[in-house]
């Protein structure tokens, strides 16, 4: 029998998010006081007190005309609200009511109760979708607008969102809510600048959480967002300043720990990032990679038997570590003496066992060999570390190149394509995974980079966020089957397989070389008396295809073989 390949996971938890607006008993959010000066464009002589009292009228007037969908009539009465107060911000705002059509405004308001329904029920896309709908039928239906940001934070529309919180922001810049959800958006969507803009104002934020306790609980996951985001944009002190308040906040947080003592680490502050990685290794002995990085930072700052120690310890955890054998072999090798040049070359042998292509490795063992007096074998490994250091060398300079251009103009989207194929012909998984959320910062519907999203994503095993960025490319490419097997493949993968069974079926019409997803009906259909004979019809297809995608997938593995063997073959075995 057939079976699609089906791993599943615990459902991850989210960073940070508010509840959404959408549902059923949903408590306002906190905005905050607007500032007096928001939508004003100079400063106006104060009207007189019956001015004010008659365009207060008028405003209240216009309110309700809006909300029965009078947007004509509405907009008259703001604008004589703001004749007789230039300074009174709702009647000015009025002024950019769009008119629309009674009906269709109507209808707005019925697609925004039907996507409040919807979201109740746990159908994300779908409330989205009727939010968004609305938005565009009637542009002035504030919820609507709302609801599709704070829904998009959970599908995964994070561009959609960031634009609509930065507007919120432009016409109140004290506005809680835009604040947080935007700066949400932006650090899920990896765009770092953009959210140290949303928390730019942090003392305003922690005044706010003085008073409130639903945001004081949060605060901590506040400051990690901006240390992160400052991390990423190279700003350290600050991020060092951010991360301390977040583990100040919450300072039984094992991942707010971890990533401040890596920062410390990265910026030399080595006893600190000692400190801080012990506390963390009381608070869980077995955290990912605390033993390595405490070892790092022992090793940086001169201490090497401690360092080994550490490496060892890390070892233990995680027998597949390359840079644990390296980094433990070069502290041997610092140390010194017969003894441990011999520890340093076995090291460094375990090292380039798990990664034969480590030049950094290779440069040691040259050392190391060297320094034990074995010359000839000395200079065999120097030439296999200038061979695979050149070729790095090489994907440095045309990374750096693209690099630049990319800096030049951020919108340089071969560039950045360009770029991302370099890291993932050499299998930078971070550095793929970075490359896309920056395409598809500028581009957020750029068909080859939610494509390449949704597979990265399905590699880490993340398949609900993978289907959310496959139904972004259908929406984008309908006639496109990339999409509907995109989705198939991570409905699958979450053990959903009526909804599978419904996009492989979409995905196989518009293209019958999709393997992938005439597996997934093979697998679903087998169980189905009704179906046998399409799985009679189907078979000998499937077979061929098979066939080919294995053919495919060996021809790929025997030219990596062959790059490999090509780097490590000495000169004399030529």
């Amino acid at each position: 029998m057939i079976r699609p390949k089906i791993i599943a996971i615990p459902a991850l938890v989210a960073l940070m998010a508010f509840e959404p607006a959408c549902s059923k008993d949903q408590p306002k959010e906190p905005s905050g006081d607007a500032s007096p000066q928001v939508g004003v464009a100079k400063h106006e002589p104060p009207a007189s007190n019956q001015d004010r009292n008659r365009a207060a009228r008028l405003v209240a007037e216009a309110r309700e005309l809006a909300a029965n969908h009078a947007y004509q009539a509405a907009k008259a009465k703001y604008a004589r609200a703001a004749k007789l107060d230039p300074n009174n911000l709702e009647a000015r705002s009025g002024l950019d009511i769009v008119i629309v059509d009674k009906a269709a405004a109507q209808e707005a308001a019925r697609k925004v109760k039907h996507g409040k329904d919807l979201a109740f029920v746990g159908q994300k896309i779908a409330a989205w979708q009727e939010f968004h709908d609305a938005s565009i039928l009637d542009p002035n239906n504030a919820k609507a607008a709302e609801y599709a940001a704070d829904m998009g934070l959970e599908i995964r529309r994070y561009q959609d969102s960031m634009d609509y919180f930065a507007k919120v922001l432009e016409r109140d810049p004290q506005s809680l809510k835009a604040m947080i959800n935007g700066s949400l958006a932006a650090y899920r969507a990896g765009d770092y600048g953009r959210c140290l803009e949303f928390l730019s104002d942090m003392n305003f934020i922690t005044a706010k959480a003085r008073k409130d306790p639903r945001l004081s609980k949060n605060l901590g996951e506040i400051w990690f967002m901006r240390g992160i985001a400052a991390r990423e944009k190279d700003l350290m002190p600050d991020a060092i300043a951010s991360l301390e308040k977040a583990v100040r906040h919450q300072p039984d947080s094992t991942r707010f720990q971890a990533y401040l003592a890596g920062s410390y680490l990265e910026s030399g502050e080595f006893k600190l990032a000692i400190e801080a990685f012990k506390k963390l290794l009381e608070m869980d002995s077995n955290y990912p990679h605390a033993h390595f990085n405490l070892a790092r930072a022992y090793d940086r700052s001169g201490d090497l038997k401690r360092a080994i120690s550490h490496y060892r310890e890390s070892l233990k955890r995680d027998k597949t570590q390359w840079l644990a054998c390296m980094h433990m072999g070069r502290c041997y090798e610092r140390l010194g003496g017969n003894d441990n040049l011999v520890e340093a070359l076995s090291s460094l042998e375990e090292a380039l066992r798990l990664n034969p292509l480590s030049h950094e490795s290779m440069h040691s063992m040259q050392r190391v060999l060297r320094k034990l007096g074995r010359p000839d074998e000395a200079k065999l490994w120097g030439e296999r570390y200038n061979k695979v250091r050149q070729l790095a060398q090489d994907q440095e300079e045309q990374l750096r190149a693209l690099s630049k251009k990319i800096r030049k103009n951020p919108k340089d989207i071969q560039a950045r394509l360009q770029a991302l194929r370099i890291h993932e012909k050499f299998h930078h998984v971070k550095d793929a995974m970075r490359e896309i959320r920056g395409l598809l910062n500028v581009d957020p519907y750029n068909r080859e980079g939610l494509k390449r999203m949704a597979a990265l994503l399905l590699v880490e095993k993340k398949f609900q966020d993978a289907y959310f960025e496959a139904r972004k490319l259908i929406d984008v490419a309908p006639d496109d089957s990339a999409g509907w097997s995109l989705a198939a493949t991570s409905l699958a993968s979450l053990q959903r397989m009526d909804e599978a069974t419904l996009y492989a079926e979409q995905a196989w019409d518009l293209n019958n070389e999709d393997v992938t997803a005439l597996r997934i009906l093979l697998s679903a259909w087998q169980k189905l008396p009704e179906r046998a004979a399409d799985v009679r019809r189907l078979m000998p297809i499937y077979k061929r295809l098979e066939a080919k995608e294995r053919a495919e997938l060996e021809r790929l593995q025997a030219e990596e073989r062959a790059r490999k063997e090509s780097l490590l073959k000495m000169d004399d075995e030529k």
